[in-house]
């Protein structure tokens, strides 16, 4: 990614512009320090001249040299950026800054001096290439115990070797352990999150009683060429995303009422999900499709992979909440990002697209669109503060079907993406499913999910 950026920055055309417009600074400073304005006149020398380059380059100059960088350099790289526009530009001017007065003789010159020396410090001086582990779960280790003693009962996907996989140990050996190899999770040109995935073996954990050894650290290694600022940048993303990410795997894998009634509570205080090794294995898909869709340039017109982004940005804000109305107030609103229309009696309509897009079964629709207004109408309760207790379930409910939305979302785009069909604009999907309201079965491209226990138990309850 440097070796492009100094490509994009030694363009013969982009060169010359920068170098006439810090040409035209350096030629309105000394004007400015020859002739200083009346309010400079009582400066001293050093102090004229720092005051006239601070002038000049905060004039339009300053906003022409930004645009000319972020149509030729930004505009053409992909996110994340492997540096910020602010280290850049700061670089840039640090660069221009001329230490005396009367060391540009000709600015123009000058400029050219200072384009070189700014092109060698981007090469040689701003970027790293290194790697760092990234904490994004708990894992729940099957040679700890059994399935049953996770308060987090949805997770119910034994371990299973195949090519992909490779065993450490052996199953009566309690070090065990199973890690992906020979595949990265994700990569981005730059940047990857790679197939170092291993465990750390952690202590008690407060609130969780007798399986807490059960649990340990889930870590990922991410790398890439790029500064350190764009290093934090990308690290504070990707720990807020792939935890969240990782969650909606793991919540609509099996049924979510097996859970115990603390399941989500426990889970919301450790920041970080339940699953296994496996488990992410089988869903590399999605992960990667939902961290394509999140650093994609965000277009201007409505698109998947902008919808997408937002309920990602939504679902790991949901994530951080302490307080359950909005927890089920940001789901709901991520349910929202991706099915979202136009004209009147949204809640109908987005109810009835729900129950085609996750329930197959015909005679199970009507129950399934009573639920989701049931959900709905908790959600509008808890912003409008009729309701604002006891909305722990209503919160892990909206969670699990926003999971099971955006996995279906994300697993259409896919199999449309493998099949070489265009992808999807979000008119063609929800006409997709209006065309679908009486066919039995999934629309094409959206596999079944066990979340559909959800509202047909709610309903025998009821």
């Amino acid at each position: 990614m440097a070796v492009y950026i100094l490509d994009l920055l030694t363009d013969a055309r982009l060169r010359k512009l920068i170098v006439k417009i810090l040409g035209e600074v350096y030629f309105s400073t000394h004007t400015m320090h020859d002739n200083p304005p009346e309010d400079m006149n009582h400066l001293t020398d050093i102090g004229l001249w720092e005051e006239a380059w601070w002038r000049a380059q905060t004039s339009r100059s300053l906003s022409d040299i930004r645009e000319a960088f972020e149509e030729n350099i930004f505009a053409k790289m992909n996110e994340p950026l492997p540096i910020t526009r602010e280290e850049f530009l700061d670089a840039f001017w640090a660069a221009a800054k001329p230490v005396q007065y009367h060391l540009i003789d000709d600015p123009h010159k000058y400029a050219e001096g200072v384009y070189a020396v700014f092109v060698n410090i981007v090469a040689n001086q701003m970027f790293s290439d290194d790697s760092f582990p990234l904490t994004v779960a708990r894992v729940y280790e099957p040679c700890c115990g059994t399935f049953a003693e996770c308060p987090e009962g949805v997770i119910h996907v034994p371990r299973e070797d195949d090519e992909a996989w490779l065993m450490i140990g052996n199953e009566e050996d309690s070090n065990a352990r199973c890690i992906l190899v020979n595949e990265k999770i994700w990569d981005r040109g730059y940047v990857w999150i790679g197939e170092d995935i291993d465990g750390v073996e952690t202590g008690p954990c407060t609130d969780i009683g007798g399986w807490q050894t059960a649990l340990q650290f889930l870590n990922m290694r991410v790398g890439g060429i790029m500064t350190e600022q764009a290093r934090s940048d990308l690290t504070g993303d990707l720990a807020r995303i792939l935890p969240s990410l990782i969650r909606s795997i793991a919540v609509i894998q099996e049924t979510p009422i097996q859970a115990s009634k603390d399941a989500f509570v426990i889970t919301c205080k450790l920041r970080l999900p339940v699953t296994t090794e496996a488990l992410i294995g089988k869903n590399l898909c999605f992960l990667r499709r939902c961290l394509d869709a999140y650093f994609n340039r965000p277009s201007k017109k409505d698109s998947m992979d902008r919808r997408i982004r937002n309920a990602v940005t939504l679902l790991a804000e949901s994530d951080t909440q302490t307080n359950d109305a909005v927890g089920l107030a940001l789901s709901v609103a991520s349910i929202e990002a991706l099915l979202s229309q136009k004209g009147e009696g949204l809640t109908e309509k987005l109810s009835n697209d729900l129950a085609i897009l996750l329930e197959p079964n015909l005679e199970m629709r009507t129950k399934a669109k009573k639920f989701f207004k049931d959900l709905y109408d908790h959600r509008s309760a808890a912003l409008h503060g009729r309701d604002l207790e006891n909305m722990s379930e209503h919160r892990n409910n909206g969670r699990c079907v926003a999971a099971g939305v955006l996995y279906s979302v994300v697993s259409r785009q896919d199999f449309l993406q493998r099949g070489d069909f265009e992808p999807d604009t979000p008119e063609e999907l929800l006409r997709d499913l209006r065309n679908c309201h009486w066919s039995a079965g999934q629309p094409m491209g959206i596999p079944e999910l066990p979340i559909t226990q959800l509202w047909r138990e709610f309903c025998r309850v009821g």
